[in-house]
């Protein structure tokens, strides 16, 4: 059988681990990980993926190319990861940096944004930045879930593990004359091989990570007592005054900035607000607008209805009014609404109805139609009288067919898996769902129970020297 991504990913932790002399390692690692099975358990509970063929280029028998490298995946919200950034100069060889994103709050996507202020920037990318150097591309090498409060240092230590084994695998260590750190035995190739040369300053085996002698519940009474403290906090006058200090900074004004360059981009990726006629893509509805009202785009529609045999009189006229112009929007925004329509993002279950909006969808909630449907399947059902819904019904008693329609998507997402509990052999119904599954002593006991039969069971795996 194929060994999967996950079961790859922990032969070679494994592998780093054992063959990595403990001066170049913090203990750590052998405390929390002291058999391949319990890293296996782990990696299983950071529901890791790795990016697409990157383990089989890793061991492929020359280096990958930096094109390669820039087709990473790039997708870095709610999630912790471990990413690369290219940096390249006309004429210079290029430059790699290999790193994780593991805070509890912001994800992966909050360590990225660090890097476009000068100030949160690593030594050397920094320094390489100011000798002219331009980020590239930026990737995911392998991410998994947000973990629950009571896991999170033991995957922070994992995650640490896995950016040793990509720095090292693809040589991002930097160095002047080629000094391999004591570590060359985790890359596959020559170090003085490789497409690129590297930016990171130090080894993250050695990274020290706090609270990893705490039980899960010192941890849980840890996180709540910091968000009670945190609460109180806000509600201070002396907190208000220092964010509005500290939004006049500049550095919080070029944060702010990229925050919404990077928004723009995604937006436009997405061709959420998209002319068809024109080709024309805008990050705000507003701007939509007014150019689906411009003369321009009349222009370009009157030239397409008269290419396809339109009669003079079924072209938009230039002088056209309000109403005109906006039934012409709502045609134009038909084709983003078939896309959140085939994906039944916003359905009704009892009366097969799909809505392109939450509005619409909450709106047919409301509707006799959808109460007589809905009351029509009680009665088939043999309900009795007193439990069908009344046609003067109030929000509350209609919120429960909405909760109806609800419970019927997350029935499919766990037929499906989509989220789903090795340990504890449970699907849920949302990725919320699943970090509150695993927050309860049911989940910990499992988990318990698993590393302990698979300690008893098959102790020949010792601990990484």
């Amino acid at each position: 059988m194929e060994e999967s991504d996950p079961d790859r990913v922990c032969r070679l932790l494994w592998k780093l681990y054992s063959e990595t002399p403990g001066s170049l390692k913090t203990p750590s690692h052998a405390m929390v990980f002291p058999t391949i099975e319990i890293l296996r358990e782990y990696i299983g509970l950071a529901n890791l993926t790795v990016a697409p063929h990157l383990l089989n280029v890793i061991s492929a028998p020359a280096p990958p190319s930096l094109e390669f490298l820039k087709t990473l995946p790039t997708d870095d919200t709610d999630r912790w990861g471990v990413y690369l950034f290219v940096l390249e100069k006309e004429g210079e060889l290029p430059m790699i940096y290999v790193g994780s994103g593991t805070d509890s709050r912001a994800s992966v996507s909050g360590r990225l944004s660090g890097y476009e202020l000068s100030y949160k920037q690593p030594r050397y990318f920094k320094q390489i930045l100011e000798q002219g150097y331009k980020v590239t591309y930026q990737g995911l090498l392998c991410w998994g879930d947000m973990p629950a409060i009571e896991f999170v240092p033991r995957l922070r230590l994992l995650f640490l593990g896995l950016e040793g084994l990509f720095t090292f695998s693809l040589w991002a260590m930097y160095s002047v004359v080629f000094a391999d750190f004591g570590m060359s035995h985790a890359c596959p190739w020559s170090i003085t091989k490789m497409n690129w040369r590297g930016l990171c300053g130090h080894t993250p085996l050695l990274e020290n990570v706090p609270n990893l002698s705490l039980s899960e519940q010192q941890l849980l009474d840890v996180h709540a007592n910091k968000e009670a403290k945190r609460a109180a906090h806000r509600e201070s006058p002396s907190f208000k005054e220092m964010i509005s200090t500290y939004r006049k900074q500049p550095h919080v004004k070029e944060m702010s900035a990229a925050s919404g360059a990077r928004s723009k981009a995604r937006i436009l990726a997405d061709k959420k607000y998209h002319c068809s006629d024109c080709n024309y893509t805008t990050h705000k509805n507003g701007l939509l607008v007014i150019h689906l009202e411009s003369q321009p785009h009349i222009a370009a529609v009157n030239e397409r209805l008269q290419a396809a045999g339109a009669d003079e009189d079924d072209l938009l006229p230039t002088d056209a009014a309000p109403g005109e112009l906006k039934k012409h929007r709502l045609t134009n925004t038909k084709a983003n609404k078939a896309k959140r329509l085939a994906e039944q993002r916003y359905f009704c279950s009892d009366c097969n109805y799909n809505a392109h909006e939450g509005v619409a969808l909450e709106i047919h909630f409301e509707s006799q139609t959808h109460i007589e449907t809905v009351n029509e399947k009680l009665l088939a059902a043999g309900a009795d009288d007193d439990e069908l819904l009344p046609t003067n019904a109030p929000l509350s008693e209609r919120a429960k067919s909405i909760k109806a329609n609800r419970k019927a998507r997350q029935a499919r997402v766990r037929a499906d898996k989509t989220y789903y509990c090795a340990p504890c052999d449970q699907a849920l119904g949302s990725i919320t769902a699943l970090k509150k599954h695993r927050t309860t002593p049911k989940h910990s006991l499992a988990v318990e129970r698993a590393a302990k039969v698979v300690k008893d069971g098959n102790p020949a795996d010792s601990a990484p020297r």
